[in-house]
């Protein structure tokens, strides 16, 4: 595995023009989603060395607390 891309669905606002799998920011919910993205990560990657990794989605900045 060269590459990798991890989906964050979750947005502040949702706008009615996008496709991507999407919900509403809910603080509870993100918990529990980057919980089972990390072990997914870990059963998963066995220490390739990454080219590229793509983050997208709903809007990956709104995991960022201001």
């Amino acid at each position: 595995m060269e590459s990798m891309y991890i989906h964050i669905p979750f947005c502040k606002n949702i706008c009615s023009y996008c496709d991507f799998c999407k919900f509403v920011y809910h603080g509870p919910w993100i918990e529990k989603y980057l919980n089972a993205l990390e072990k997914e990560i870990k059963s998963k990657y066995n220490g390739e060395v990454m080219k590229t990794v793509y983050i997208g989605g709903g809007t990956p900045s709104s995991l960022i607390s201001k």
